[in-house]
């Protein structure tokens, strides 16, 4: 439209919408490294390697309650991404393989974090190559939707008490970010 108007065929562009292409996002507040070491303290512990594996490897919500004990090679410290954890509108969660195969990858975990998983997998996971990590009791999956891990379909919220809570198995006390220090020149 806008070169019908240079070429003089329009006297002008119907499809302008002022302000159209701004898009003024304000910054969200991140967990800094000592910040996550809080909240996976914090944690029950059951739920500390998750918020360290989601944290520092970026996996997803549903990559990690779908990680299987062969997802994890400790010798060599990478944890496989094979599939996901998908809740359907039902309720039903499915387990199925990624979107494409970009989405099947290795992540490095790290050397600060391996301590972590090595605990959590002699601790909770279930046995055999095939057994689920487990995050929750009983062999269930954590409560919570795939896309937020809270138990709403709103982008979670950290210093939610629910949300917290209902993740990580908290004490119902907000988290707040370790405020950034300013430079002075």
């Amino acid at each position: 439209m806008g070169t019908a108007v240079e070429d003089g065929l329009i006297r002008r562009n119907p499809c302008q919408i002022k302000n159209g292409g701004t898009v003024n996002t304000p910054e969200r507040p991140t967990a800094s490294v000592l910040d996550v070491f809080a909240i996976a303290d914090a944690s029950q512990p059951r739920y500390r390697a998750l918020v360290l594996l989601g944290a520092f490897c970026g996996l997803r919500w549903g990559e990690l309650v779908g990680l299987r004990r062969r997802d994890i090679d400790l010798d060599e410290g990478v944890t496989w991404v094979r599939g996901s954890v998908s809740e359907l509108n039902s309720g039903t969660r499915i387990y199925k393989a990624p979107k494409s195969e970009a989405g099947k990858r290795s992540v490095a975990i790290p050397q600060s974090v391996l301590p972590a998983v090595v605990d959590h997998l002699r601790q909770f996971a279930e046995s055999g190559a095939d057994g689920r990590v487990s995050w929750a009791r009983r062999g269930r999956l954590p409560a919570g939707t795939t896309s937020t891990g809270c138990g709403t379909r709103r982008a979670p919220r950290w210093e939610s008490r629910a949300c917290a809570s209902m993740i990580f198995g908290t004490p119902a006390t907000p988290w707040r970010p370790t405020p950034t220090p300013t430079r002075v020149s």
